[in-house]
């Protein structure tokens, strides 16, 4: 359990500076130009190693935006292009600091 507001576990994944911060394989992502800088519509091209080395590109796009706790992610260029990533966040109702 990470003991924070749910707005900077929000924050965290979701600020381009730590893209790919939790995982090896990441190169680069960006934002997709023309498209919104957050929420519904927003795409990024995310760039990353496959596990033979190869450099993949993923074009991801917000289909449903509930900060800080909901987003929905579709994978554009799939062959399964109903792929959706949906990360969630669940608060205890008591989020604080707490001797232990």
């Amino acid at each position: 359990m990470i003991l924070a507001s749910p707005q900077a576990l929000w924050d965290f994944p979701g600020h381009p500076g730590r893209a790919g911060s939790s995982d090896h394989r990441f190169e680069k992502s960006f934002q997709v130009p023309g498209t919104p800088a957050e929420g519904v519509g927003h795409q990024s091209c995310n760039m990353l190693h496959d596990a033979g080395g190869t450099l993949q590109v993923v074009l991801a796009e917000i289909v449903e935006f509930e900060p800080p706790y909901h987003v929905v992610r579709k994978i554009v260029n799939t062959s399964a292009p109903s792929l959706k990533v949906t990360p969630s966040m669940r608060y205890p109702a008591d989020v604080g600091t707490r001797s232990v």
